[in-house]
């Protein structure tokens, strides 16, 4: 019967044992567990913002610019961008030449060397040539 108590004493050591390691086994993968549904919860969060982010360019918003649609048919908002967008962008430096530099202009000649006459060739009256009109109707 001693035999049977220490058989029995180290078949309850043994459970106990296995019993500790198999506890410091599920702490570590239920810390695991939490790790991988936090990674799980980010990696979700950075997807839809992704989608979001792909959407813009599977859909573009039409407009005038992008499409066939006149002008007149844009939405408002889609107006007001279009008119207050400008493409030049502001450089930040004063306009004009540089600081003391004297500017000079083309002058007229009061004795020019040649005279050019430019004559229009519609008349501006009946929206026809001038060579085509009768002679005394020349204007």
């Amino acid at each position: 019967m001693i035999e049977t108590i220490k058989d029995i004493e180290e078949v309850v050591k043994t459970v106990l044992f296995r019993s500790r390691e198999l506890s410091k086994r599920i702490a570590e993968l239920e810390a695991q567990k939490a790790a991988l549904e936090a990674q799980n919860a980010a990696l979700e969060a950075e997807a839809a913002e992704l989608r979001t982010r792909l959407s813009r360019f599977e859909k573009p918003v039409k407009d005038s610019h992008n499409s066939s649609t006149p002008p007149s048919k844009e939405s408002l908002k889609a107006q007001a961008v279009r008119r207050t967008r400008s493409l030049l962008v502001p450089g930040g430096r004063p306009t004009g030449g540089q600081k003391g530099h004297k500017g000079t202009t083309l002058l007229m000649n009061d004795t020019p060397d040649v005279i050019l006459s430019h004559m229009p060739e519609y008349c501006s009256n009946f929206q026809r040539r001038k060579k085509m009109l009768p002679a005394g109707e020349k204007k």
